[in-house]
């Protein structure tokens, strides 16, 4: 009962009217992380034509399920024992509580990456310092 309990106040929370009207930086999203013992958090990569690195988070559970299904993406992150996290961008930016994100050579983020043509992946790029301009 309390998997059911926790999983469903997750699906309240990134479902819920506040956070679907939310601006990017506010939004709670899906993001794919490698946990370990120690708290430190890495994160798989998508990497554009310019070899430059950006985190994918998703908004939506197909999004996340067509990331999670795609083995070339995922495949070790099922086999690292990967989790799904949810975090707004502050958040992923400043670590919580214990936890430590080590954001690796990523310039930023890109949200729903596979539901989008090659181009428009490109725009939906988004680098830590356009997210963090005031």
């Amino acid at each position: 009962m309390q998997f059911l309990v926790h999983y469903t106040e997750i699906l309240n929370k990134v479902f819920s009217p506040e956070n679907l009207e939310a601006e990017q930086r506010e939004k709670y999203y899906f993001v794919p992380a490698f946990v370990t013992t120690s708290g430190q958090r890495t994160f798989p990569n998508l990497i554009n034509q310019d070899n430059e690195e950006y985190l994918p988070l998703f908004d939506n559970l197909d999004s996340l399920a067509k990331w999670h299904n795609e083995a070339y993406f995922s495949q070790a992150f099922k086999e690292n024992n990967g989790q799904v996290l949810l975090l707004k961008i502050d958040e992923l930016l400043n670590g919580e509580d214990e936890a430590i994100n080590d954001l690796g050579k990523s310039l930023g983020i890109t949200v729903n990456p596979l539901d989008y043509s090659q181009e428009e992946v490109q725009n939906s790029m988004v680098t830590w310092e356009e997210l963090t301009r005031d």
